[in-house]
């Protein structure tokens, strides 16, 4: 609401909420929205001309920033100190200000770099592995099914073995028993000629 207000041009109620927000905040231990809500009160004074008031809420938030280790607000802040150095004509300190801007801009940027390279890395290694792992199924399915081929070619030659076995144990029982009952023929023959 307090943007809302600062862009309609409605300073004293955007201030009004800023503060509300910066008091909420600290009721509760919530330091990160204190200091943003000091941000905004800071810059809404220097948009009034009371660039003394800007001066200490910025730096009494580079205080809370430095002490909670709130690395984004600090490089903001010290951005914000700046302008307010500049709109007293403080340029020495503006400028001062101004490399501590650059080097927490450049430090988040550092961060944020590594932080996107290190998940790069951890994407890349997971798909490795998931690559790998897919390749190892791949492997263990044609392993399998090998071994299922080699499984039904040793049933189906151990089932032709038997039939064959079979086969010739009936063969070699109706030989014998033909030869058995031509030699009981045979000596009938011989009965009846004799």
């Amino acid at each position: 609401a307090g943007v809302c207000y600062q862009n309609l041009g409605m300073r004293d109620s955007a201030m009004k909420c800023y503060v509300a927000s910066y008091d909420l905040a600290e009721s509760v231990g919530e330091y990160t929205m204190v200091i943003d809500a000091g941000v905004n009160v800071g810059n809404l004074y220097r948009l009034k001309g009371e660039n003394a008031s800007a001066m200490q809420w910025h730096n009494d938030m580079i205080q809370m920033s430095e002490k909670i280790g709130y690395i984004d607000a600090l490089s903001d802040l010290y951005k914000q100190l700046s302008e307010d150095y500049v709109a007293v004509g403080d340029y020495k300190n503006a400028y001062i200000s101004q490399v501590r801007y650059k080097q927490f801009s450049d430090s988040i940027y550092n961060e944020n770099n590594a932080q996107k390279l290190l998940e790069l890395q951890v994407k890349y290694e997971v798909e490795k592995k998931e690559m790998e792992l897919s390749r190892m199924e791949n492997e263990l399915e044609t392993q399998e099914s090998a071994l299922q081929r080699t499984r039904l070619w040793m049933i189906g030659g151990i089932v032709g073995f038997v039939v064959l076995v079979g086969v010739i144990i009936f063969a070699v029982i109706t030989a014998a028993n033909r030869r058995r009952d031509k030699m009981i023929i045979q000596g009938q023959q011989d009965q009846i000629n004799r």
